[in-house]
């Protein structure tokens, strides 16, 4: 694990898996179960094992979502469950900055489908 410094407290890296950019093409949208809408959402990066999304509202840690990625190259689309491990404001716009963990971890042909 890498520790950062933030000010007196310390974030520590848990990552295990490497995280890749997404491919410009590469669309997102969040379905939260209780039957909203879905959300446009940004992709930050993404792993084997999770992913980072920009998104205009909060989503709670804990919460279990599906995520539709598109690739409009491919035109193919993937349907993903994510917990929400964390959220944090930091960007333009209010927006917030997500980490997920995949319910399960992506195959090699579906990571490469998107970087």
């Amino acid at each position: 694990m890498i520790n950062f410094p933030i000010g007196r407290a310390a974030y520590v890296e848990k990552r295990r898996a490497r995280r890749f950019r997404c491919k410009a093409e590469v669309s997102c949208r969040v379905f939260d179960p209780r039957g909203e809408n879905p959300w446009p959402a940004w992709v930050a990066n993404v792993s084997a094992t999770g992913i980072c999304l920009l998104v205009q509202s909060r989503m709670e840690p804990g919460r279990i979502v599906t995520l539709q990625l598109l690739s409009d190259v491919e035109a193919r689309f993937q349907r993903l469950l994510a917990e929400v491990r964390h959220a944090a404001i930091c960007c333009p716009n209010n927006a917030w900055l997500h980490g997920l963990a995949f319910v399960r971890h992506l195959r090699d042909t579906e990571l490469r489908d998107l970087i």
